[in-house]
Parts: C-alpha cells; structure tokens; sequence
C-alpha cells in the first residue's frame, strides 16, 4: 500500500486540494494511507475547512488517515493555559478563529475541540518515522524521519542526513507531500502545493 505524507498546510484548504489531487492522482486507483504531519490549522484563512476535510477523510476511509498533532494544535489544545493564549493568538489562531468566525475557542464545534484533543504526536511504520517537528525524534536510529515542518529548510531530503526528509511549508514556500510504498523506505515522489 501507498502510504503519502503531508507536511504542514498552515490553515489554506486549497493548498490541501492541490496536494490531494496530487496523491490521487499518482495513486491510480489504489488505496492509500494519509499521514498528515500536524500544523494544519492556523494563518490561512480556512483552519475550519482544514479540520472538516481531514475529519472527513478519517470518516470515510477506515483508518486509512492519521492526523498528527503539530505546534499549532497543541497551543489550541491547551488555550486554556493563560501563558499559551498570547502566544498562540500571534502565531495564527486569530485566523483560525476568524475561520470559525468565532472570538474565543471555547465557542470552536465541540466535535473538532475533541478530535483535535485525540491527535496523537508520533505515527511510525516499519519503515519511517513520522513527526511534525524534529525534537521529537529523540533517539531513533535507522528508518527515515519524515517531518512535517523545520522553519529553516527546503522541503525535501536533508542534504546532510539522508534519513530525514522535510515536508513543511519554511519561510513562505508551499508545503510537500511525500510518496512511500511499503518497501523501500525512499520516497518514490515528491508533490508541491501550489501557491494561492
């Protein structure tokens, strides 16, 4: 099975659209898993869609989606913690509130606070790791690292460590997904959202 990893979206619905058809596209037909590597809520303007989107797919593709938390919903998660609430309002969730058109998170669908409370941090196969961010590796030797965002690199394989491939959206660029069948561990493609 095809397994398409998906770096950080950051709240734009149609960037995910893009990234989607990608996947389909290459996938022919076949059944696919989804690995969505956090931070897909916040900055753009469809943080709401993000998470009815990936909902959905969770609902109608029987554990063939696993959305994992990034930074962006753990600050969500833990709004209640007075020290997050500035940091989490300038780093993007006054636009994920704005797409719920809503002020306060306390008002967010009760389905989507509980689904976003659930997301684990860490999926891995036998082959690849998956995180969001790379401090939480820790340890772990020997299968490829795919993550979901680093602020200061290109999305794609690291040039000084093979085994860890970057799929975020850095300084402005388009976020990544990422093509694995289920041996080798490389990745077979690479897909780039378009800007909009």
């Amino acid at each position: 099975m095809l397994t398409f990893a998906i770096g950080s979206i950051q709240g734009n619905s149609a960037q995910l659209a893009d990234l989607l058809e990608q996947c389909y596209d290459f996938a022919g037909g076949q059944a696919a898993r989804y690995v969505f590597l956090g931070n897909f809520i916040h900055r753009g303007s469809d943080s709401r869609a993000m998470v009815e989107i990936i909902i959905n797919l969770q609902e109608t593709t029987a554990n063939r989606v696993i959305a994992l938390a990034g930074e962006n919903e753990d600050l969500l998660r833990h709004w209640q913690i007075a020290d997050n609430r500035p940091r989490w309002l300038i780093r993007g969730g006054s636009a994920t509130l704005r797409s719920y058109g809503t002020t306060s998170p306390n008002d967010l669908p009760a389905k989507h606070l509980m689904w976003l409370q659930r997301l684990p941090d860490i999926f891995s196969d036998q082959h690849r790791l998956y995180v969001t961010e790379e401090r939480q590796i820790g340890s772990e030797q020997g299968r490829l690292m795919v993550i979901g965002r680093h602020p200061r690199t290109e999305a794609g394989q690291s040039a000084n460590d093979p085994r860890r491939i970057y799929l975020g959206a850095a300084s402005g660029k388009p976020p990544r997904a990422a093509a694995f069948a289920s041996d080798p561990p490389i990745p077979l493609a690479f897909f780039t959202a378009q800007s909009s």
